[in-house]
């Protein structure tokens, strides 16, 4: 099918655990979807994930899916080219305070429900992702960014653009093989140009033919 979003608003928010567990017991059936195209304009996403995520938003100016299929079954996500524009995003997460006094309130529930396909992990490839002009800050909830210099818990990142071919992913193997990044931070610093591939699975990280250009 074909799909075109505009002015669309989602929020997602993650309810505190339960004590005793309540199984599911509605019969699932596999999904198998196929998009031909999907489009997004001026959309706007919300999502709280405690302890995680304290909250993220997500303003998507323009976002185009071509071939795309999700197939739960297998548990798969094959896309022949995303490309996102103007995107403004921000992921605020908790301190370890809170995230201790939390984990005491909510404990997590004992693990009554054994499901086989939960072993299974996603596989997801992508033939193009594409981001460009766009701004994203990562930050610890309630933190005032210093003046001068690079601060760790609050990093505000613009004019980011971002070219990656053949990206695959299962589980804890990723593997990205970039053609472009580059971005501005806060601070100063400037990434000009990179292009190599990035490597990572449960043993570590390899990093390949990396070829990267700062402002310094």
């Amino acid at each position: 099918p074909y799909g075109h979003l505009t002015g669309g608003k989602v929020n997602l928010e993650y309810l505190p655990y339960k004590v005793v567990h309540e199984p599911d017991t509605a019969e699932s059936k596999p999904w198998h979807i196929r998009a031909y195209q999907l489009v997004l304009d001026d959309v706007d996403y919300s999502m709280s994930m405690l302890p995680t995520i304290d909250k993220m938003t997500a303003h998507i100016a323009h976002a185009k899916l071509v071939d795309g299929i999700i197939d739960t079954g297998k548990r798969t996500v094959d896309a022949r080219s995303l490309k996102v524009d103007s995107a403004d995003v921000k992921y605020l997460y908790p301190n370890a305070d809170f995230i201790a006094k939390y984990n005491e309130l909510h404990p997590l529930p004992p693990d009554t429900v054994y499901n086989p396909a939960d072993t299974i992990p996603w596989t997801i490839v992508a033939d193009s992702v594409c981001l460009s002009n766009s701004h994203a800050v990562y930050a610890l909830s309630g933190a005032t960014p210093k003046r001068k210099g690079l601060d760790m818990d609050y990093i505000d990142v613009n004019r980011i653009n971002v070219s990656i071919v053949d990206f695959y992913n299962r589980g804890t193997d990723i593997v990205v093989p970039l053609r472009q990044l580059a971005l501005d931070e806060r601070s100063g610093f400037s990434i000009k140009s990179t292009t190599g591939t990035i490597a990572m699975d449960d043993r570590g990280i390899d990093i390949h033919s990396l070829d990267l250009q700062t402002n310094f």
